[in-house]
């Protein structure tokens, strides 16, 4: 039996019904091949991405190449030099102009070299060797220092991680063992932002809860736990606060997003299609998540989340309940659409669907007046590609006045 969904929203007429900070995943293009486990860093707004695992031969799957992707033209470039050798469960982070890698694995084979890549040039070239070989670490700048966090010294299956936190000079190419987390740790979520570091769940035998974090350098704390177990997500600092995204958790494959403002866990817009071994930057005030496992899938797939803001008030008329309901949604054939409208609304003429980067994708001409129930069928094939958009449904009161109320659609193609 066809179930609708009835969703009350509160329309405060004569205003957009975005408010800022809410956002919604979108497809970008497919990295050139999937890839999970690998390492990706931003410089100057172009995204570089390095190694990883694809599929095929385990012998012959862990990868050397160098990628780079433009978010302002949505294209990938391989034309760049590749790393030279194969690594998978590394860690990559940027000072300056200059790409830094650091350990992972060529199959079951630790990689302990250090390499390097300034920007534009023809190759990489090589900084000496890590003091312990790592794999399934993290990775931070700070202070003009690169410190490497955690991991796994051995790829066999039941060697324990390490809890040492060792420091690199880039310009000496020095190392120092700085201190030590709280709980050892490896395929954990991390990220850094300003002063602050967080790690967040990974494994020890068993998948971790725990989280922990260092404030200026000073030592590891305890932060508030994930609400279970989880394991080999990605993460980034957005608008200040750690999201969390993907993951394997106690039951197998984490469907949720987490983010966590400093307090407490919340959850965070789900992504299109779920992953873990992904990994993720923020670029253009957007968060771009590539490739990783779904399931046992190997995926190429690339998704922005992108916030949207609202548009500037206008006068405000009294508050409006409207019953909208839509079946089904997400969606892949088509959506049915019934929107009941308030006695004040004159005439409905139009109603425009829009994809999240501004275009207009289609519009469907209707005709309804105030005090009756507007029916219409959004088609998939109308729309294009896989991705949420924007239903803008405009409006004329009786006193003359131009609305507009907007609601999300998620196409699955």
């Amino acid at each position: 039996m066809k179930k609708f969904i009835a969703i009350l929203i509160h329309v405060v007429l004569l205003r957009v019904m975005l408010q800022a900070g809410d956002g919604y995943w979108v497809e970008r293009a497919s990295i050139p091949e999937s890839r999970s486990q690998h390492a990706a860093v931003v410089v100057d707004g172009t995204v570089y991405l390095t190694g990883g695992r694809t599929a095929g031969p385990a012998m012959m799957a862990t990868r050397s190449q160098l990628w780079a992707y433009h978010p302002d033209t949505d294209e990938w470039f391989t034309n760049l030099p590749d790393m030279p050798e194969p690594r998978e469960d590394h860690v990559m982070v940027a000072t300056g102009d200059t790409l830094w890698v650091f350990g992972g694995r060529n199959h079951n084979t630790m990689v302990t070299s250090v390499v390097y890549w300034i920007v534009g040039a023809p190759a990489w070239q090589e900084a000496g060797e890590m003091p312990l070989p790592r794999e399934g670490m993290g990775a931070t700048t700070y202070g003009g220092k690169i410190y490497l966090v955690g991991g796994k010294a051995s790829h066999a299956m039941w060697a324990s991680p390490v809890s040492r936190v060792d420091e690199f000079d880039p310009q000496t190419w020095q190392w120092t063992v700085s201190d030590t987390l709280q709980q050892a740790r490896v395929g954990f979520a991390w990220a850094a932002h300003g002063d602050t570091v967080l790690c967040a769940g990974g494994r020890f035998l068993d998948p971790l809860a725990s989280v922990e974090r260092r404030i200026d350098g000073n030592a590891w704390e305890a932060a508030p736990q994930l609400n279970g177990p989880r394991s080999d997500g990605a993460a980034v600092f957005f608008e200040g606060n750690f999201v969390l995204l993907g993951g394997v958790g106690s039951e197998g494959q984490s469907g949720n997003n987490l983010v966590f403002d400093g307090t407490s866990w919340q959850t965070f817009e789900p992504n299109l299609l779920p992953r873990y071994e992904e990994t993720a930057v923020v670029v253009d005030n957007a968060i771009l998540v590539m490739g990783g496992r779904n399931g046992n899938q190997l995926l190429a797939s690339t998704e922005q989340y992108i916030i949207l803001t609202a548009s500037a008030e206008e006068p405000e008329l009294p508050a409006e309940m409207v019953l909208m309901q839509a079946y089904p949604n997400p969606f892949n054939g088509s959506l049915r659409v019934a929107i009941t409208l308030d006695e004040r609304v004159y005439s409905v003429h139009v109603v425009d669907v829009y994809n999240l980067q501004g275009q207009r994708v289609h519009s469907y001409a209707v005709q309804a007046g105030g005090g009756s129930v507007l029916t219409m069928r959004i088609q998939g094939a109308d729309l294009g590609a896989t991705g949420v958009y924007l239903m803008v449904l405009r409006y004329q009161t009786s006193d003359g006045t131009q609305h507009q109320l907007l609601h999300k659609l998620t196409y699955l193609k």
